[in-house]
């Protein structure tokens, strides 16, 4: 059976993150798609584009496996919150994967080497204690 979540762009996602961890302990496969057009995110030097799943860093399109999208996504849409590499290997490959959460940090280097100018001194994705988050312009 798949499930077919539609989310909005509500500030309160805590009734969606429930619904996607219930959906992970029936080892379902889940399909998250929007009711409404969701917005491009744009930070100066990066834009992703939502309805395409395209990113661009300074107007020059940066070619992204889906799961490296995806990552992105859900960093950039928490921009300055901590995402832990829980919440991204659930969100991102589902609980059931076959794949284990060392592909998290994986991704997210293969992530820094597209979209950062210097991969060492990382101006989008910072780990932090407690995982991930996406600082450009928000750094405190």
């Amino acid at each position: 059976m798949k499930i077919v979540i539609f989310k909005t762009d509500s500030e309160d996602d805590a009734l969606y993150r429930e619904i996607i961890h219930l959906a992970s302990k029936e080892n379902e496969k889940i399909e998250i798609i929007s009711a409404i057009t969701t917005p491009d995110l744009s930070f100066p030097g990066l834009t992703i584009s939502c309805e395409q799943k395209q990113v661009f860093r300074d107007k020059n399109e940066v070619k992204l496996t889906r799961l490296e999208y995806d990552v992105l996504y859900l960093l950039a849409s928490h921009a300055g919150k901590v995402v832990s590499a829980e919440m991204i290997f659930e969100t991102v490959w589902g609980k059931h994967s076959e794949n284990t959460i060392k592909v998290v940090p994986n991704t997210i280097s293969n992530l820094r080497g597209k979209i950062e100018p210097n991969r060492q001194a990382p101006i989008y994705i910072e780990t932090v204690f407690g995982g991930y988050k996406f600082i450009f312009g928000i750094r405190l």
